[in-house]
């Protein structure tokens, strides 16, 4: 599996429709991807961007709320695979993405562009494998997974992993 994912210059820059505006700024969709100007959480809960787990909230404020998403303009590559051996599964992800930030305006030399929260790009990568042992070899279901995002974007790296053991019983 393969899965390529951009939200970079969905909207980018059109002529503004009030002539005398254009000198202050033109029209310019900022792609400000799931925040909205009203509700001021966006679409998050809990700090958490809702489906979208490349993007990232912004931290939770004093008054216990999200104040929309903090990046919300990425390009990433996501590759998968899962198969079977005669006695095990197996499933392997990977995710490497290019996160920008947030979209703007900016302007140099009198003419506009897109501008964005991180000037260079910040680099993640996302690795996560899972391993199942099947019943048959022993007498119960074994499965590991194991998971570790590392680079620029987050302040750490994080290293997860599960151990399963699972039995199925016939009635």
């Amino acid at each position: 599996m393969y899965e390529h994912f951009s939200t970079i210059d969905q909207s980018g820059i059109r002529p503004q429709p009030h002539k005398e505006l254009v000198e202050k700024s033109p029209y310019l969709g900022t792609d400000y991807n799931f925040n909205h100007s009203i509700y001021n959480s966006g679409w998050t809960n809990k700090g958490r961007v809702i489906g979208m787990p490349l993007m990232l909230a912004s931290p939770v404020s004093s008054d216990g709320i999200t104040h929309g998403v903090a990046n919300s303009a990425i390009k990433a590559h996501h590759f998968g695979f899962k198969g079977e051996a005669p006695y095990f599964k197996y499933k392997f992800f990977y995710t490497y993405s290019l996160n920008y930030g947030n979209t703007g305006l900016g302007k140099k030399d009198g003419k506009y562009f897109q501008s964005y929260t991180y000037e260079d790009p910040l680099k993640q990568q996302s690795l996560y494998l899972d391993l199942q042992i099947q019943q048959s070899v022993l007498p119960m279901n074994i499965s590991f997974a194991l998971g570790y995002d590392f680079g620029d974007l987050l302040p750490d790296n994080n290293f997860g992993f599960q151990l399963k053991l699972s039995k199925f019983f016939s009635l």
